[in-house]
Order: structure tokens, then C-alpha cells, then sequence
């Protein structure tokens, strides 16, 4: 079965810069590994049912490993990394959130 595919047009003049269709598709890519990152990040929490230091010790873990690569495959705009990312945004997003939430009365 035939699918089928845009061909990609090169006008007189054009730069190498994206067109739109692959500026579309890399946006789409980055949402998609992000998402992904945090639904993980969102599921870890859930595992160790919220606890606040198990949660700071992975995103400490995560962060020191992201500060220490820098090249490929985890340079800043690959996929790893943005996938990992989101994983460390969905565990700071989950900290704040427990630590703003009052407490219940004894």
C-alpha cells in the first residue's frame, strides 16, 4: 500500500533554515519527549507514594547526571535529554505541590 508523502520544496534562494512542515514535526518530537518525561516523573512519584525525600534524592541524582552531560546523546537539544528534562520537572512540580499542601489537622 502506497503512502503518501509531501515532497519537500526548495524555492530559488531558500536557506537551509526548517521549513514548516519540519518545524511542525521537531516541535511535535520535543512535546512528545517531554510529555513522556513527565508522565515518568509522575509515575516515580506515585511508586514511592509521594515520599518528600525519596523525591529530592531523585531529582538531585537526575540533575547532577544532567549537569555533568553536556555532550551527545544528552546535549541540549537531543531527545534523552529533553525526555529527562521533563522527568526532573515532574518531580519539582510534585515536591512543590506536597510542600505547599496544608497538612491535615491532628
Amino acid at each position: 500500500m502506497d503512502v503518501w508523502r509531501p515532497e519537500r520544496e526548495q524555492k530559488p534562494g531558500m536557506d537551509d533554515s526548517l521549513s514548516m512542515p519540519d518545524a511542525v514535526m521537531r516541535w511535535l518530537r520535543r512535546q512528545a519527549w517531554t510529555a513522556e518525561g513527565r508522565h515518568d516523573g509522575f509515575k516515580f512519584a506515585l511508586r514511592c507514594e509521594a515520599n518528600l525525600a525519596q523525591l529530592r534524592a531523585e531529582v538531585r541524582e537526575r540533575q547532577e547526571y544532567l549537569a555533568t552531560h553536556t555532550d551527545s546523546p544528552m546535549a541540549p537539544t537531543s531527545g534523552p535529554r529533553i525526555y529527562r528534562e521533563g522527568y526532573v520537572a515532574a518531580l519539582e512540580e510534585t515536591i512543590a505541590f506536597i510542600e505547599s499542601a496544608p497538612t491535615p489537622a491532628a
